[in-house]
């Protein structure tokens, strides 16, 4: 009974996830053999990536794209330039780092110790991302 409920819970994730982007992804499809955690995993995305916030959309999507890329993660990184390119996002910074605004160009350094060591991040880190460059 309870395998019964776990497939249950699956197929209307599935369906939930078709009905809102017209298709079901790898990611989904993986994530759904936990559907507790793929349920709190969407509503995090959707908090960071579609709701209102101080940070412009094409903003969020390329602070994605460098995490992504970070992990050599290509499926993520031509999802997010997707994203980034609906949203209005400069198609020049698709070409590389330097060509981003220098305040995105700032968290480089600490999207490379979160991604490989985040245990290493100190108030420092963050305190000179936030004041270099505009």
């Amino acid at each position: 009974i309870l395998q019964e409920g776990v497939e249950s819970a699956q197929r209307r994730l599935f369906i939930e996830a078709f009905v809102s982007t017209g298709r079901v992804d790898n990611i989904t499809m993986v994530m759904g053999l936990h559907p507790e955690y793929l349920t709190s995993f969407w509503k995090t995305q959707y908090l960071l990536l579609r709701m209102d916030g101080p940070l412009p959309y094409h903003k969020r999507h390329y602070i994605a794209i460098m995490a992504a890329a970070r992990h050599h993660c290509s499926y993520l990184v031509g999802f997010h330039m997707g994203e980034f390119l609906q949203v209005g996002g400069d198609p020049a910074w698709l070409r590389g780092l330097q060509y981003a605004p220098q305040k995105l160009r700032n968290l480089n350094e600490i999207n490379k110790i979160l991604a490989h060591r985040p245990w290493l991040i100190t108030k420092e880190h963050i305190e000179v991302s936030a004041k270099l460059g505009g």
